[in-house]
């Protein structure tokens, strides 16, 4: 039996709409950042800072950052140290204190000038979380279907599973997947508030993780993410698509026409359907 079809949410598309423009602010203020991003990314790559750095803070002090991020201090050098401490969730702040403790003259300046850029980035996309009435995905229609019917769990896949909760990230991503794969993909629409109820985290963004580029396969919640995508203001679950996500869902936006069966079977699920060029018309 087809489940009932859900009308959408009261004020679903200005809802979305305001998280588009939060996210556009962003934007604009990475866009402001962008020539300082560049600059002290160049230092950070460099091993002159972070080796001024080591030799300040002495031995154990290093030491000890770097079993926290399971390097050895005897061969590992101070750059591997650092980055790896800054793009660590669980060692961000301990190693942005180091770094501001024991940095000097200009080094200490530019690092000055880096952290109160990620902790403007941070602060602003930690706000947007807060704000966020929805989180989108964007996703194969298979996927979507089996976070409905709970057989998409943590064993597939990746270990976690990101959203965003700026509606045109999800969307572009569905479109670019739609492109790559030939395959039709939507959007997932999910609840904030039923989301932070089973788990989801915001992301952490740095100049770090950017400095080492980071591959898609080392991605997880326990790392931070490069300070140049805050504009997609991620949020993380960290198991994929944890017990209660099914729960969570509210809406799927379509960015192309599914089969007969694929629609189908996200009819199956009850959500309302709706296309992306109706949600952000001008009638909002």
């Amino acid at each position: 039996m087809r489940a009932r079809q859900r009308a959408p949410p009261v004020g679903f598309g200005r809802q979305c709409l305001r998280q588009a423009r939060a996210a556009q602010r962003m934007r604009d203020m990475l866009a402001g950042m962008a020539g300082r991003i560049a600059g002290h990314s160049s230092r950070f790559a460099e091993d002159g800072p972070w080796e001024a750095i080591r030799a300040a803070c002495g031995e154990g002090t290093f030491g000890g950052l770097a079993s926290r991020v399971g390097l050895d201090p005897a061969t590992a050098t101070a750059r591997e140290v650092f980055l790896e401490a800054l793009s660590t969730v669980a060692t961000y702040a301990t190693a942005w204190g180091i770094v501001l403790r024991f940095s000097e003259g200009s080094d200490r300046e530019m690092f000055l000038d880096a952290w109160r850029m990620e902790c403007d980035v941070n602060g602003m996309a930690r706000q947007m979380f807060l704000d966020a009435a929805y989180f989108y995905r964007g996703e194969s229609v298979a996927e979507t279907v089996g976070v409905g019917d709970r057989s998409v769990g943590p064993s597939l896949y990746r270990s976690f599973v990101s959203l965003s909760s700026n509606p045109m990230i999800a969307i572009e991503f569905a479109f670019a997947t739609h492109v790559k794969s030939s395959k039709p993909t939507v959007v997932l629409v999910i609840d904030a508030h039923e989301a932070k109820a089973v788990g989801i985290v915001p992301a952490t963004y740095s100049l770090a993780s950017g400095v080492l580029d980071l591959q898609r396969s080392e991605e997880s919640v326990d790392r931070t993410f490069p300070l140049g995508l805050a504009h997609e203001v991620q949020a993380h679950f960290h198991d994929r698509w944890p017990h209660g996500s099914e729960g969570a869902m509210v809406a799927i936006i379509t960015i192309s026409s599914p089969t007969t069966e694929e629609r189908h079977g996200l009819a199956s699920i009850g959500l309302p359907i709706m296309d992306y060029a109706d949600i952000f018309s001008q009638r909002l």
